[in-house]
């Protein structure tokens, strides 16, 4: 457990202030064996200005709330729960993600789930400074370690730089690590007014188109925090398996969000939305873990993507090709594969 008290927290602070710089915005739910460590790399940051960290406790069944309550007694002055007595998120009706933007009275929030944690003590810091140097960015974030049972390398780029658009939209979500983020408060504004974005299953990528459609986007290289992959009720471990009937909805609300992003911008970047829709289409219907599902089953995902039908020709051709050869080939790179095992070393 820290060392630090809320004195120690606050020493950089002005002596007196109203409203927080920052609200750190936390999502927690059954994860007592991640929490205070979750909550420790809140408390270790040093900045020179107010921070309050705004955590949601879901309607926990296990001491996630305990412990959380045992912080919020040791720093009455930073930690402002809110918990529940039954699960708001999956009431799936948005108004989870309105009660923490009206929670969060910071300038700037900065975004981290319950089993997921900071390792940099100037990660706040750091990030907030360049948003105060920079008004034309709407988003910073860094990368991250990954903890997980094997090997990932998160790096995304070799240095410090910007985030095209192009890169926001097209590698998704997980393009981005969430615990590493912070955003504009005008972003989780918008996000909270947009239907799409709320009916979105992956909210987090919405924020992150959003901030580059709005402003710029800026990427540090340096490793500010840790993500939990697969970790016991992480949003990772629950999107795992093959079973499609299962994912069909939240699928279906991410081209629908993909939609909505292209007609809020005026169909200004269609084409690169465009081709996100049919990659998303393509790799949701074909391909299950390392292989490819039967073709029974790519046209029965197929059939509640009638969006299809409004792509490009291009576009058309490419699902056309995917969808019909693709487990062909697939069956020749694993022959290829398995000759290449019998090779003499």
């Amino acid at each position: 457990m820290i060392d630090r008290t809320q004195e120690d927290v606050m020493q950089c602070w002005p002596k007196e202030w109203d409203t927080p710089l920052v609200s750190i915005r936390c999502l927690a739910y059954n994860q007592e064996q991640y929490i205070v460590q979750t909550l420790e790399g809140f408390l270790m940051q040093e900045t020179e200005y107010p921070f309050e960290i705004v955590i949601h406790d879901d309607a926990s069944t296990d001491k996630t709330t305990d412990i959380i309550r045992e912080y919020e007694q040791r720093f009455p002055k930073i930690i402002k729960p809110i918990y529940e007595t039954e699960n708001r998120y999956s009431k799936h009706d948005g108004s989870l993600s309105r009660m923490m933007r009206d929670a969060c009275h910071g300038k700037y929030i900065a975004f981290c789930e319950g089993d997921d944690y900071w390792i940099d003590p100037s990660k706040l810091q750091t990030q907030v400074k360049w948003m105060e140097e920079h008004p034309e960015y709407t988003m910073c974030c860094s990368n991250a370690n990954v903890v997980s049972s094997r090997e990932i390398d998160w790096t995304r780029y070799p240095e410090d730089c910007d985030i095209p658009l192009a890169d926001m939209v097209l590698c998704g979500g997980a393009w981005v690590v969430t615990c590493t983020t912070l955003y504009r408060r005008n972003i989780v504004e918008e996000y909270s007014r947009l239907d799409f974005c709320l009916q979105c299953h992956v909210g987090d990528y919405c924020c992150q188109i959003l901030s580059a459609l709005l402003g710029k986007v800026r990427y540090f290289n340096t490793r500010m925090a840790a993500y939990r992959y697969l970790a016991v009720g992480s949003w990772s471990s629950k999107n795992t398996g093959f079973d499609y009937n299962k994912k069909l909805k939240g699928w279906r609300s991410e081209i629908d969000m993909l939609k909505g992003f292209d007609a809020y911008s005026e169909y200004k970047y269609h084409d690169l939305f465009e081709k996100k829709m049919s990659f998303d289409v393509y790799v949701n219907s074909v391909i299950a873990g390392d292989g490819f599902r039967p073709a029974k089953d790519v046209k029965a995902i197929l059939s509640n993507f009638e969006d299809v039908k409004g792509f490009s020709l291009l576009q058309k051709i490419k699902i056309f090709l995917i969808t019909h050869h693709l487990s062909f080939l697939f069956q020749i790179k694993r022959g290829l594969a398995g000759k290449n095992k019998e090779q003499p070393k």
